[in-house]
């Protein structure tokens, strides 16, 4: 039997999405964020601060919003991102209960190939080359 289910539609897409050819920042709407990229083309990110945001806070009331506003999610959930900043970064040998080893940043060396789509959770995305579709989540 199915579920209709808001919670789990807001978290995978069903809010709207992005289409995108050309070096252009997106970002989503207030209370929102990217959770979803298609690549289209082949494509790479720019590798300036606006390539690939993660969401690193939310508001007290779980909207999300840039690294200015609200609780820190990764030092208190654990909930790291890849984009041009690191992800789960930590040296090896001291991994924490809530942060990996390892991770790097994305940068315009990487080509995300035609028919991939990545998830995480992302205030700001700009493709440097190629065409993507950015789905949208609460």
């Amino acid at each position: 039997m199915g579920q209709n289910s808001q919670e789990v539609a807001y978290g995978f897409g069903q809010l709207g999405s992005m289409f995108v050819d050309t070096n252009t920042t997106i970002t989503p709407p207030v209370g929102k964020c990217i959770i979803a990229i298609s690549m289209i083309t082949d494509v790479t990110f720019d590798n300036d601060p606006l390539g690939l945001v993660p969401q690193t806070k939310e508001n007290v009331d779980g909207t999300v919003t840039g690294d200015e506003y609200g609780k820190d999610i990764t030092t208190t959930q654990g909930l790291e991102y890849f984009g041009t900043t690191a992800a789960h970064n930590l040296t090896a040998d001291n991994e924490t209960a809530i942060s990996g080893a390892g991770g790097v940043a994305v940068d315009d060396s990487n080509t995300f190939p035609t028919g991939l789509t990545i998830y995480g959770r992302w205030i700001s995305v700009t493709p440097k080359t190629g065409t993507i579709v950015a789905y949208l989540g609460e």
